[in-house]
């Protein structure tokens, strides 16, 4: 299900910010962004959005706005820097008088190899990954809040679809009743029309039309799509993930008409079945959104 959430925590180094968003996938895959120096922290996370969220893509972003120099600190290679005052001198000493210059300190400090500038995490290293976790856990509540709405708008919807086919079940139901008394007599008329000169074994007569007759018989798969919407009506009910579940339970209703819609003669059967997989579609794109 369709979601964004964050929050912010404030720390003794910063303010650590996490941005949520998921977006509906049959699986569940979770893309973490972090700060190249906070990627032990990957795991944990992972597996608290694991937690909170079954199915879906979610993009998970992770920042710190550092207080000043909270942080950071200044490393200077003086092994290294020995070497260049070293190779300084010896360049002096071969150099011709006036042509000689001394070593610029500034310069040597904007070398990446000699001074770097790194994260200090240090001592606050357990506090800096309590309180992204801390900030997960707040923006996955932010998220799960505005998913558990869209829920709310999409239960309706999907139980005004139920609705609608359980009506529909009930007119191709009474429709079917009718129809296979009529299919026999018309079977027997159009026999006995063709074959009018030749005298026919009435037994075996009806026996042949009994045999057409079931071929075209769609009770069963009435009672099996009836039950299918009972259930799926139960699983709506459930405080726990059913999204897998109901995408099952929409694949049989799916089969179970187009059964009847195969076997059946009546026209105004086969157009309530066009209606009845119009809703059941419907019912398929919406299960998507339900972890």
């Amino acid at each position: 299900m369709t979601g964004y959430g964050t929050a912010s925590v404030k720390t003794s180094f910063g303010t650590v910010t996490v941005e949520l968003k998921a977006v509906n996938q049959r699986f569940q895959e979770c893309h973490i962004r972090l700060p190249h120096h906070l990627l032990k922290c990957e795991e944990a996370i992972r597996k608290q959005v694991k937690k909170q969220i079954l199915r879906g893509k979610v993009d998970l972003f992770v920042t710190i706005e550092q207080d000043a120099t909270s942080l950071k600190k200044l490393t200077v290679d003086t092994a290294l820097l020995d070497q260049y005052i070293e190779a300084a001198n010896l360049i002096a000493g071969r150099l011709s008088h006036g042509e000689s210059q001394r070593l610029d300190a500034q310069s040597l400090l904007l070398h990446t190899e000699i001074a770097t500038v790194t994260l200090d995490t240090g001592e606050r290293a357990e506090e800096m990954e309590n309180a992204i976790l801390e900030a997960v856990a707040l923006a996955l509540a932010s998220l799960n809040e505005m998913r558990l709405q869209e829920g709310e708008h999409l239960f309706h919807d999907i139980a005004e679809s139920l609705r609608q086919l359980a009506l529909l079940c009930d007119q191709v139901e009474r429709q079917a009743a009718s129809m296979l008394g009529d299919y026999q007599e018309k079977i027997k008329a159009r026999l006995q029309e063709y074959l009018k000169e030749v005298e026919l074994d009435h037994d075996r007569l009806l026996t042949e039309v009994a045999l057409l007759a079931d071929k075209a018989d769609i009770r069963e798969e009435i009672v099996r799509l009836r039950s299918h919407l009972t259930q799926f009506d139960h699983y709506c009910q459930l405080d726990e993930a059913i999204g897998r579940r109901l995408d099952f339970l929409v694949q049989e209703m799916n089969r179970e008409v187009n059964t009847i819609g195969s076997k059946a003669l009546d026209t105004q059967i086969r157009q309530h079945v066009v209606e009845m997989k119009g809703f059941i579609e419907k019912i398929k794109e919406q299960v998507q959104n339900i972890e």
